[in-house]
């Protein structure tokens, strides 16, 4: 006898997802705090990329920051750390959307 497989089978405990809720909201100010100096900074100083990971988005924001203008580079950097904040609360809201309000439960054909 094979064993059916239901949608609560694969639901997500609320308490994971406050968990998650906390983590997400925590990171997003971890990153707006981070973006505050930014927007005083002058220019930003490009890195040495020394090893093969993450060595493609090294060399991407190096390009980058040869790219823009000195003036602009901190501003910029810090209103991208800001637009990824918003990204990570927005997906908490979504997770909080999730346990608010519950879906409606299919119903049954007599």
């Amino acid at each position: 006898m094979k064993k059916q497989i239901r949608p609560e089978d694969y639901e997500v405990r609320p308490f994971f997802k406050v968990i998650a809720i906390l983590l997400l909201l925590f990171l997003a100010y971890v990153f707006v705090i981070q973006s505050i100096p930014l927007f005083n900074a002058t220019s930003i100083q490009s890195e040495v990329c020394k090893s093969r990971k993450g060595r493609i988005f090294c060399e991407l924001g190096n390009s980058i920051i040869q790219v823009t203008p000195p003036s602009i580079q901190g501003p910029l950097l810090g209103v991208s750390y800001i637009v990824f904040a918003t990204f990570l609360a927005g997906i908490a809201i979504l997770t909080i959307k999730s346990i608010i309000i519950k879906p409606a439960s299919p119903r049954k054909a007599d």
